[in-house]
């Protein structure tokens, strides 16, 4: 049973056999509350990502901490085991790493101290620098478990708040330390270039990196219209579409962020032209917006992705649709309503292919993409 808000509520687990029961704790930070629920087997969890949304976050501190809390607490006697519910897994590693590796541990542990240990068993070796920069995204990126949410994958607005209807833009660390983290990790690659994880990490990093940079062109631009600069406001607007252009082709050096990858798997699960067809629509839907067939869901973009090939052919036009028409109401022309929903469904129409297989090289994309994305934002402030 989920172990959810205020469910399973206690009126139900008081009529149930207890060894019959197995509840999962889906709020970690709630255990607490809930008293043990009753007396009945469970399970102390976290949920770190709903709908695989593509990100760094993720609460180490907590991990390290509360399953041992729990264990030692009056309801420690009921508690059977720790474990990830699983919405997406397919980013941010160290979080279960250092999740399942809580499992054999008798007391908490110093998240700091764990780094150390877990830059060598990840790369294969230590550095200087990936030391510091890995010590820098746990007090960043991985210091909470509310995972922002790129605003180059929002539906566009004057005032966007969060890309899901749950979610926030909201950056909760100093964007200024993640990039520091960004210099220092990157600085390893003359040892560390052609290692696989090292690969994925710098363009993750840097993806995060260019995420905020992306926000703060963004209020700059909202800031520059409702100033009526027209000319101010052209110059920021282009820089953030040539930054969402390089976050596209960051992503396409490695296979872990390729739409193309996404639909190849979804058309393969058909038998005909039309089972594949429409396996290919459901996940495009799922990724967009999700269902039911109305502009006022709140289910769009709940599982929104940062993949090469969904950055450039959905959320880029996207953009473009959005400044082109405040572009035209700074010219004094009259406003005109802009359909996003219509757009989005016409994209989840389509049949057109996308490359499964990552091209370029990742560290010096990487690394190419961190300086022009620096340069892009001081030439506005």
């Amino acid at each position: 049973m989920q172990g959810w808000q205020s469910n399973p509520r206690k009126e139900l687990l008081d009529g149930l056999a207890r060894d019959r029961i197995l509840v999962l704790n889906l709020e970690s930070d709630d255990w607490e509350k809930r008293t043990g629920f009753s007396g009945s087997p469970w399970v102390w969890g976290i949920v770190n990502n709903f709908g695989e949304n593509t990100g760094m976050f993720g609460d180490l501190r907590q991990i390290a901490r509360e399953p041992i809390r729990a264990r030692r607490s009056p309801y420690g006697r009921t508690l059977v085991g720790i474990g990830a519910l699983m919405e997406g897994v397919n980013n941010n590693p160290v979080v279960y790493d250092l999740l399942f590796d809580m499992a054999w541990r008798d007391a908490p542990v110093d998240v700091h101290q764990w780094l150390g240990e877990y830059v060598k068993y990840r790369y294969g070796r230590t550095t200087p620098q990936l030391e510091r920069a890995w010590q820098l995204l746990a007090d960043t990126v991985y210091h909470s478990n509310t995972g922002q949410q790129s605003i180059f994958c929002a539906r566009p607005s004057l005032n966007v708040k969060g890309v899901s209807t749950w979610g926030t833009t909201q950056i909760t660390y100093d964007p200024a330390k993640l990039e520091e983290a960004a210099r220092d990790f990157l600085a390893a690659s003359d040892q560390l270039a052609s290692n696989d994880a090292y690969q994925l990490d710098a363009v993750d990093i840097v993806r995060q990196v260019l995420d905020d940079r992306g926000l703060t062109l963004y209020q700059q631009m909202v800031g520059q219209y409702e100033a009526k600069d027209a000319s101010a406001f052209q110059k920021t607007a282009s820089a953030f579409l040539q930054l969402l252009r390089e976050q596209d082709s960051l992503l396409a050096t490695r296979k872990e962020f390729l739409l193309g990858t996404w639909l190849d798997a979804a058309t393969a699960m058909g038998r005909t032209e039309t089972e594949r067809a429409l396996c290919e629509r459901n996940a495009r839907m799922q990724i967009t917006y999700w269902g039911p067939e109305g502009p006022a869901t709140d289910a769009h973009d709940y599982a929104f992705k940062q993949w090469s090939g969904l950055l450039r052919d959905l959320y880029l036009p996207r953009w473009e649709i959005f400044i082109r028409e405040l572009g035209s109401r700074l010219q004094g022309k009259p406003a005109a309503d802009m359909h996003y929903f219509e757009f989005e469904k016409d994209w989840t129409q389509r049949q057109n292919q996308y490359p499964s297989a990552a091209s370029g090289d990742p560290v010096a994309t990487a690394k190419e993409a961190f300086g022009n994305a620096s340069n892009m934002v001081q030439e506005k402030r």
